[in-house]
């Protein structure tokens, strides 16, 4: 079936004592579930392109593609993910997975999957700057959609993702599109391309299962992290490494990188906004955007653990260049 499901298992218990605002989202989570009789791969949604209504948060603002270029991208991106370019994908997690996500200690309830809306996603690059050649990532990335789509806007692009079910997702997906670029099929871009997709950076488009708190993504010029189930503590080990990006680039996520709590803040970051876009268990989900201002003092030590994506085995990490 290469239609969608939506299938959530939320622990309550895991919940408890998080706040008002965390047991909010997970009630809104859970709502999307097809057991509360809500349809989610029996009919096909529309194509809903990014409006790029808001404020940009940074100047010059970031890269914005036309309805046509959407257009392209979304058939391209749901073409290789079976499909599924708005819908929410659900992969049941393999024993192996939930005992990974169990020894990394970092969420509530790995299995609890949803994603921001790609318009949503489209939005976002806009706002914040994101131009066609910067570095991105996204840590936690899923099935990969969004690292896919960054990659179709001009963007190096990397998804990073623990479990091993949704990187064979990943993984597929670029075998599907390495046959549409042989094919023919995915646009060159650039200026003189009637796709209106812009010129795809040479490096490509990469996923890495792993660890996010195994990979060196201190490169990232933009570094998405969605974070929703993540716990304080599993926030503040990637902030950790984070403080170590260029100044400059910018973090987008759940939490806020600079003010974990009233006792965890991190002086590397400063406060650029936040914005609200649609996720596919809420019509409007709000992601701080922090950015990097400047790095730890020299007396520190630079994280020496950390893996380059070439350093990462050849069965942990997929990708096409072209």
């Amino acid at each position: 079936d290469k239609r969608a499901r939506v299938a959530w298992s939320v622990s309550r218990t895991a919940a408890e004592g998080l706040g008002d605002a965390f047991c909010d989202v997970v009630e809104e989570i859970k709502d999307t579930s097809p057991s509360n009789g809500r349809r989610s791969s029996e009919i096909s949604e529309p194509f809903v392109p990014a409006k790029y209504m808001g404020r940009a948060l940074q100047q010059p603002s970031g890269v914005r593609l036309s309805e046509i270029a959407q257009r392209c991208a979304a058939n391209l991106v749901g073409g290789a993910f079976a499909d599924c370019f708005r819908c929410c994908r659900h992969v049941a997690l393999s024993g192996d997975d939930v005992q990974a996500f169990a020894n990394g200690g970092g969420s509530f309830g790995a299995d609890t999957y949803g994603e921001l809306m790609p318009e949503g996603f489209l939005d976002i690059l806009w706002r914040v700057g994101a131009r066609p050649g910067d570095r991105f990532y996204d840590l936690g990335a899923g099935t990969g959609k969004l690292a896919a789509l960054a990659w179709l806007a001009g963007l190096r692009s990397t998804g990073v993702e623990l479990s091993s079910a949704r990187w064979d997702v990943a993984h597929q997906a670029v075998a599907e599109l390495q046959e549409l670029h042989t094919s023919g099929q995915i646009p060159r871009g650039g200026r003189s391309c009637q796709s209106g997709l812009p010129k795809r950076s040479k490096g490509g488009l990469d996923y890495i299962r792993g660890s996010m708190l195994e990979i060196d993504f201190t490169d990232a010029d933009v570094l998405f992290v969605s974070s929703v189930m993540f716990t304080k503590a599993m926030v503040a080990k990637v902030a950790q490494i984070a403080r170590w990006m260029k100044p400059g680039s910018r973090i987008i996520s759940f939490h806020n990188f600079a003010e974990l709590s009233s006792s965890v803040s991190f002086m590397e970051f400063e406060e650029l906004g936040e914005v609200i876009e649609p996720t596919s268990w809420k019509d409007a989900t709000c992601f701080q955007v922090v950015q990097v201002v400047k790095n730890p003092s020299a007396e520190e030590d630079r994280p020496q653990h950390l893996k380059l994506l070439s350093e990462f085995e050849a069965a942990c990490h997929c990708g096409i260049a072209c």
